[in-house]
């Protein structure tokens, strides 16, 4: 082969791979403009639905927590009354008194336990005692939105193994059942019990919220996050089932955990959050979270995980100090 053949297959070489590069960019650059026309469309123009067609009231799960209460309130604001689902009967009575002096509209609450749930009889009836008082607290009732914001946290505890960590290891296959339990069983009873009623009516819309980080591998939680991944595939999943009916189900997914004390307050997030209703079947809630959001789809995935696995072992060593201080305190009361 001459001199010249060689020159002429680099030659050849170089146009081909300038030709993909080109075709790269295009890509890249089409995807980038697309998914900022989208961001703007889904977090910065007005609401694409009005909630008031839905129905005259809303259901709230864990409405005592911080964002559960600023979507109670929101929707409050609107002219819904609202159903509280919570744990602590003082906390769901202060709110809904707080709702019903404020907003001047009507408001329930319903006391439960978030973990017992999910049991069935004969395939068909619900047994479960929460399932039951839900049931029965809203049977005369017209839900036109329920907001699912239900989650049993982990934390990060002196065990690897990741199956619902705690301290007594007796305790473990218990707490392994309350994350299924609280994480999936719990949203999927509250769907099943609005959502037929949603559907002779013709309208509704359900509203389910998991955690961004349910879309990561996290390390020492692993039952953690693959119990908050099953809400947003099962709503996304929902959403297109329901499409028929005239039923919104969308997933709402903060990137910073549930507090949301690092980026926004639970107002703000509350507010911004139900603006995106209608829009996209996926949503960040607000366009601080979206562009965090953004960042990480762009970091490649061992450097994620590897900073994963760092920062949970950080957080790992600094809750077995904790432990280490109470055993302390215990021994010596």
């Amino acid at each position: 082969m001459g001199l010249c053949s060689v020159i002429n297959i680099l030659v050849e070489t170089s146009s081909a791979l300038y030709f993909a590069g080109v075709l790269a960019l295009i890509y890249v650059s089409a995807r980038t403009v697309f998914n900022l026309y989208t961001h703007f469309v889904i977090y910065f123009t007005s609401a694409a639905v009005d909630y008031r067609r839905f129905g005259r009231w809303a259901l709230v799960t864990n409405a005592t927590d911080c964002l559960g209460k600023a979507f109670a309130k929101e929707l409050a604001h609107m002219g819904m009354s609202i159903v509280l689902v919570g744990q602590h009967r003082d906390k769901l009575q202060k709110l809904a008194k707080e709702i019903e002096s404020g907003c001047r509209v009507e408001a329930r609450y319903v006391v439960v336990d978030f973990t017992k749930t999910g049991e069935v009889m004969d395939g068909e009836t619900m047994t479960s005692s929460a399932y039951d008082a839900i049931r029965n607290s809203i049977r005369d009732l017209e839900i036109g939105i329920v907001v699912n914001n239900v989650g049993l946290e982990q934390e990060f505890e002196r065990s690897i193994d990741g199956f619902g960590n705690t301290k007594d290891r007796k305790k473990r296959p218990k707490r392994s059942l309350d994350f299924i339990s609280c994480n999936c069983f719990f949203p999927l009873n509250v769907n099943q019990l609005v959502l037929p009623n949603m559907i002779k009516r013709g309208t509704g819309l359900v509203i389910n919220i998991s955690p961004a980080a349910s879309q990561f591998v996290l390390p020492f939680c692993a039952l953690y996050s693959t119990s908050m991944r099953f809400g947003d595939h099962f709503s996304q999943a929902l959403s297109y089932e329901c499409e028929k009916n005239e039923i919104i189900v969308q997933s709402i997914q903060p990137m910073i955990g549930y507090n949301l004390k690092i980026v926004e307050n639970a107002e703000n997030f509350a507010s911004h959050s139900l603006k995106t209703v209608g829009k996209s079947r996926l949503s960040n809630g607000y366009y601080i979270h979206a562009f965090h959001a953004w960042i990480a789809s762009w970091i490649p995935e061992i450097i994620a995980y590897r900073a994963i696995k760092i920062w949970t072992k950080l957080l790992t060593k600094k809750n077995n100090r904790k432990y280490k201080v109470r055993d302390c305190e215990k021994k010596y009361k």
